[in-house]
């Protein structure tokens, strides 16, 4: 095994570059000590990703751990790197996807359609991860709602709880119809007997549609 540090210019970060050897004790070692179970690194998944030829297979794994990423939100942690580390596992699916390359035949054609489905699909998630950010931002992460990957699943959570500002800001930010959490809101001011309220909800509702 060859091990080195070395300062990176002007940052002051010290780096360890390592490779295996043709002793199998040793890249064993290595293997323990830089073992992605235990030391969970998305710099060091993408980067592995990056080595290998562009296959379907590799965006898919991707969007895999960046759902495993967004289950663990919610139960704690530190919920502003998981969305961090979500997000750009969603960029590097979304762009793999992208550079898939298209080969002639019906196989290619094929192949073409599921990586459209797939880049539809990481675009979706990645606005998924963008109201989870707003939920994380406002230490409301505990409402994140544990089925769905769309921003309405997360809008409809907040609106069951009452959280009125927050669907608002989601809804705005996400591209869904503002009319509809209006509405509720309205709705609920009106059952709470807060009439002047319900009234200034439903004409903007109606302003909206």
């Amino acid at each position: 095994m060859i091990s080195s540090n070395s300062e990176s210019l002007g940052s002051g970060v010290t780096c360890m570059d390592w490779c295996l050897s043709t002793n199998a004790k040793r890249n064993e070692a290595v293997r323990n000590e830089f073992s992605y179970e235990f030391t969970p690194n998305v710099t060091l998944c993408l980067s592995v990703m990056k080595m290998h030829s562009i296959n379907l297979d590799y965006p898919r794994f991707l969007l895999d751990r960046s759902d495993e990423v967004a289950r663990e939100v919610p139960a704690g942690g530190d919920a502003r790197m998981l969305v961090r580390a979500r997000r750009s596992l969603l960029l590097a699916a979304a762009e793999l996807y992208s550079r898939t390359p298209h080969e002639k035949g019906a196989e290619g054609a094929a192949a073409a359609r599921v990586a459209e489905a797939g880049a539809l699909h990481a675009s979706r998630c990645l606005a998924h991860a963008d109201a989870m950010a707003t939920l994380v931002t406002h230490a409301a992460q505990q409402l994140l709602p544990q089925q769905g990957i769309h921003p309405s699943h997360i809008v409809r959570s907040l609106l069951e709880a009452e959280k009125w500002e927050l669907a608002l800001e989601i809804a705005t930010k996400a591209g869904l119809g503002r009319g509809g959490v209006l509405a509720a809101w309205g709705k609920a001011a009106l059952r709470a007997g807060c009439y002047r309220l319900a009234r200034d909800k439903f004409a903007l509702c109606f302003k909206v549609t």
